[in-house]
């Protein structure tokens, strides 16, 4: 199979081609200007989104800490027998927590960089 890299002389020829036809038509001053208004429109768009979801994942992260803790205390003193939690509790709470976990995460951290 042929190697189908831009090689020097390939480059060369594009520019000699290029050089023979004239200088290329630059964008206006105007043209630059929209086109940079747009970009910074989309960037401060991106930047107010996630400025308004960061309390609602925050929030997330503190209740999933929260239930994960309660989540261990319900392992514990079952595992210890000191209280009367039923095994049920514990067994739901523990099988619901992998999906629940890995759907926050995923929410929370999932997103575009």
């Amino acid at each position: 199979m042929k190697n189908e890299t831009t090689t020097e002389r390939q480059v060369t020829a594009f520019l000699q081609e290029a050089a023979r036809q004239g200088a290329p038509k630059l964008p206006t001053a105007a043209q630059v200007w929209w086109r940079a208004q747009i970009l910074r429109n989309l960037v401060e768009k991106d930047t107010q989104e996630r400025r308004a979801t960061r309390p609602a994942l925050i929030a997330q992260g503190i209740a999933l800490a929260a239930w994960g803790l309660t989540l261990a205390w319900g392992i514990s003193a079952v595992a210890s027998g000191n209280l009367g939690v039923p095994s049920w509790a514990v067994l739901t709470m523990a099988v619901t927590f992998v999906p629940v976990a890995g759907a926050v995460a995923l929410f929370a951290f999932g997103g575009e960089p």
